[in-house]
């Protein structure tokens, strides 16, 4: 049914009956692992079906860059909701599938404000609906039922046939009510698509708690010096907080107990209205403060163990440290947990915090996840420091420097970040009419109109923002070049590939800023991806379903820690510390020699003071053979090698980087470990153990790869390990990496060794 028109008797802001199911849609823009909340659209449902209207909750997992996948959801997705008379929307950021739904003869909801249209228009649109629920069940009955729009608080109404668009005021910024009541969210939904993980697995069971909305952080942003001349004051800009962000200052919530209450009784719910629950969303962000009360609430009230998902800033974790620790005690051998999940660094630069108006210093930082680190190591079953790596960080923005970006690398690398970001490397902002670094693109002329560098985060299920170009546009290569080549590498060698990246465009494009990409560089990007295709392949072979191989590699691989004697510029893991629990440790290591192999790892093993006795374990276990990985220093010790032998390991996996003992040095930052690691084989093969060379390739010193192929044989290594570095690679350099790799293996078939090779 049409909307009334002008003409008719009805007054001009009253819809007439439009019977017929509500859907609310939650789309998935990956498969599998998200932090998508359906809760919000739940309790609408909920509510609907309470009142007598036909409400069906709809998930829509999507393919992540599968278009072909894509167009079949769309058809499925279109199917599901033909006959509805409203269809409501969160992300809306598909707007040829939005459009069709309206063509379908629905009317659509979105509830995000601020998303940037190309050229779909809602016809409604709820501006307040972070904050106010009931404003889209309201508008819901009187859709279905017939209402006059007037009532509704929020709402920017724009239907065929009205003389004009409809406003009406935004709900005033208040505290909540106590709590939702009733919550009674719809639990049935009809799921489209296949929620998977990329490995497979299904994904895990997650719902978000309705406590607050709002932020607490309050800096005031015009008072920032960046922002001097930027025109702030338009388009209900967010003017406290932090400067990318649509919260801050606005921080509303109830009492604590009420808070503690309401999270109780939703848990409750959950638990008894699922087959599982195995994690909740905390959204309040200010929720470190009452956590070890909510945990003894929790543990009260006899419910089910859970993970408990925790936002938290950067600096809030220094804040609430005694909350922190309280929290893992009370979870200690409960099987309740709890994680920061959305941890909200920003960057690492000094200069981009100030920009982004955080109120936070990159020392405070480092402090904050040595903290976290410590709290781990002390409650590992309680506070799982790593459990999804979702950090906040936004690496690119308009503004970005090529320095900026090296501080980033280099405070990954110092503090083991990469484990806590897998999207570090992809990171970039996104610029809506409400944020002041709009404005201030504005300003400085950053913002594009029409055609231009794609700037969408849509394959990611955020709504299409605005879109800006780079003041140097050499920040602008290096992020096209890891959009090619991020996609294609392992989460863990991501901070190493900026690292390259950053070393391509300064060797490519020189030492100054520049005003526009020179003619033919994406080409040239397009022939980097395709040579680095080209060198994976060497090692990307498939020996059988991911699924079946993975999991069996890292089930007997037992990582000790992060504790390393040398500093070597490349290396991957980051600086960190040993978890020292021998308890802990040994329980893992009799685990994995169920494999019937165990693999001892981490940055430096041999510095671990009770490495012998776990050797001991994992032979008692049933290992049938037990491998260290090693730098060697600490085994150019005499009789090291030996005990080692005696405790049961039969291999050594001993590092090289450099064929002279003097570049080894340099390498790994200590001078004598080239002469140590050479003495190191020597005495490994003299204590009658197996030995694997790890040799590293150098950046600059690819072509000596044959000749260490040779010194390592020379000094009895029965089997060659090549382990390709992104930051070690030149990316003009890939064809001639290829070929030392393809020398390499030659080499090693002429000597009678094995030689394998493995890489991003």
């Amino acid at each position: 049914m049409d909307a009334p028109s002008a003409s008719q008797s009805l007054p001009p802001t009253v819809v007439a009956p439009r019977p017929g199911r509500v859907a609310l849609l939650v789309l998935h823009a990956q498969a599998g692992e998200d932090f998508v909340g359906d809760t919000a659209f739940a309790w609408v449902a909920g509510q609907l079906r309470s009142a007598g209207i036909d409400a069906t909750l709809v998930h829509a997992h999507y393919l992540r860059g599968d278009a072909a996948a894509t167009e079949r959801l769309n058809r499925e997705l279109l199917a599901a909701v033909r006959g509805c008379s409203l269809v409501a929307v969160d992300q809306a950021w598909d707007e040829r599938l939005l459009a069709e739904i309206q063509r379908q003869g629905a009317w659509l909801c979105v509830t995000d404000p601020f998303a940037q249209w190309q050229g779909l228009r809602p016809e409604l649109l709820l501006t307040r609906f972070e904050r106010d629920r009931p404003a889209l069940v309201a508008l819901a009955q009187a859709v279905v039922r017939g209402g006059d729009l007037r009532a509704i608080a929020g709402l920017r109404a724009d239907l065929p046939g009205w003389p004009a668009p409809l406003a009406t005021p935004d709900p005033p910024l208040s505290r909540p009510p106590p709590r939702l009541q009733p919550f009674v969210p719809a639990t049935d939904a009809l799921v489209l698509g296949e929620p998977r993980n990329l490995d497979g697995s299904r994904p895990l069971v997650r719902k978000s708690l309705e406590t607050t909305a709002g932020c607490p952080f309050s800096d005031p942003v015009p008072a920032n010096p960046r922002f001097a001349g930027a025109d702030l004051g338009v388009g209900g800009t967010t003017l406290r907080g932090c400067s990318f962000c649509f919260m801050g200052g606005d921080y509303a919530a109830p009492p604590i107990e009420v808070i503690l209450q309401g999270s109780v009784e939703q848990v409750r719910y959950w638990q008894d209205h699922l087959p599982v629950l195995d994690e909740v969303v905390l959204r309040d962000q200010s929720a470190l403060r009452y956590l070890p009360q909510l945990v003894e609430r929790l543990q009260a009230a006899e419910l089910r163990p859970a993970g408990l998902l925790v936002p938290g800033r950067g600096d809030a974790i220094l804040r609430y440290g005694a909350e922190l620790q309280r929290a893992a005690e009370l979870c200690h051998n409960t099987g309740w947990w709890f994680t920061i999940h959305l941890i909200g660094f920003e960057s690492f630069s000094q200069a981009q915090l100030d920009l982004y108006n955080k109120g936070v210093t990159v020392a405070e930082y480092a402090d904050a996840l040595a903290q976290m680190r410590s709290l781990h190591r002390q409650f590992p079953d309680a506070f799982r420091l790593y459990a999804h790596g979702g950090s906040s960080l936004i690496l690119f923005n308009p503004w970005t420097t090529l320095e900026q970006l090296a501080e980033t690398v280099e405070f990954c690398d110092e503090h083991a970040v990469g484990a806590l970001a897998h999207g570090l490397a992809l990171s970039r902002l996104r610029l809506y009419p409400n944020l002041p670094l709009y404005w201030l693109a504005r300003r400085d002329g950053l913002l594009l109109d029409g055609e231009g560098h794609e700037t969408s985060h849509l394959s990611a299920g955020y709504s299409r923002e605005a879109k800006w170009r780079y003041r140097d546009a050499r920040s602008e290569a290096v992020e096209l070049l890891m959009q090619r080549l991020a996609p294609r590498t392992q989460p863990d060698h991501q901070v190493g590939l900026l690292a390259a990246a950053l070393q391509w465009a300064r060797a490519r494009l020189g030492a100054a800023p520049l005003a526009e990409l020179p003619i033919g560089l994406i080409e040239e990007i397009s022939l980097i991806e395709a040579h680095f295709c080209a060198l994976q392949r060497r090692w990307r072979r498939e020996v059988g379903p991911v699924e079946a191989v993975a999991p069996v590699a890292a089930a007997r691989t037992v990582q000790l820690g992060r504790t390393c004697n040398q500093h070597c510029h490349s290396c991957v893991a980051g600086r960190g510390e040993f978890d020292g629990d021998e308890e802990r440790l040994s329980a893992r290591v009799a685990a994995a020699a169920r494999h019937g192999q165990v693999v001892l790892a981490g940055r430096e093993p041999a510095l671990l003071p009770g490495l012998l006795r776990l050797v001991r374990v994992a032979r008692q276990s049933g290992a049938r053979d037990v491998e260290v990985h090693s730098n060697g220093r600490f085994l150019a010790n005499p009789g090291v090698a030996e005990r080692m032998r005696r405790a049961g390991a039969t291999r050594l996996a001993l590092k090289r980087h450099r064929l002279a003992d003097a570049d080894e040095d340099a390498a790994v930052a200590v001078e004598g470990a080239g002469s140590q690691i050479d003495s190191a084989f020597l005495n490994a093969v003299a204590a009658q153990l197996k030995v694997a060379a790890v040799l590293v390739p150098q950046r600059t010193a690819w072509s000596e790869l044959p000749a260490l192929v040779e010194w390592a044989v020379a000094r009895g290594a029965r089997e060659v390990r090549v382990e390709v570095l992104t930051a070690e690679l030149d990316f003009a350099h890939l064809v001639d990496a290829g070929q030392w790799l393809d020398r390499a293996a030659q080499v090693a078939t002429e000597q009678g060794v094995r030689l394998e090779v493995a890489g991003p």
